[in-house]
């Protein structure tokens, strides 16, 4: 936790879409059905949110390192990017890269990219 509360919140949907994914992995439910892509639609939209959110808040406190975290975001918008390429051409793997990569990014990415700014943010709430 950051203890800002809008971006607790957020994090918090980007581990319940996290556990849709892996419940639709351990189910082995067919995901062609349509429940993938509403995941990754629904990853997508969020993204786009919270990224938006977290890099006004940083911006707004002067954050000095603002372009490398933009950076890493446009890293996972490009990653998601191509999982709906994957996704389209029926890749058989998607599942378990998606999985993958989302538990490395909520480890690096929040618990280290996202506390250097933290009190440069909480200082400006």
């Amino acid at each position: 936790m950051l203890h800002i509360p809008i971006i607790d919140q957020q994090h918090e949907v980007l581990f319940d879409i996290y556990d849709e994914i892996l419940e639709l992995k351990e189910t082995g439910k067919n995901y062609r059905d349509g429940s993938m892509n509403d995941i990754l639609q629904k990853l997508n939209t969020f993204l786009k949110t919270h990224f938006k959110t977290e890099e006004e808040l940083m911006e707004k406190a002067h954050f000095p390192d603002l372009l490398e975290h933009q950076q890493e975001h446009k890293l996972f918008t490009n990653k998601i990017a191509t999982f709906i390429f994957e996704y389209q051409y029926n890749n058989p793997f998607l599942l378990d890269n998606m999985v993958l990569f989302l538990k490395k990014w909520l480890v690096s990415h929040i618990m280290a990219s996202d506390t250097a700014y933290k009190d440069s943010v909480q200082a400006i709430l």
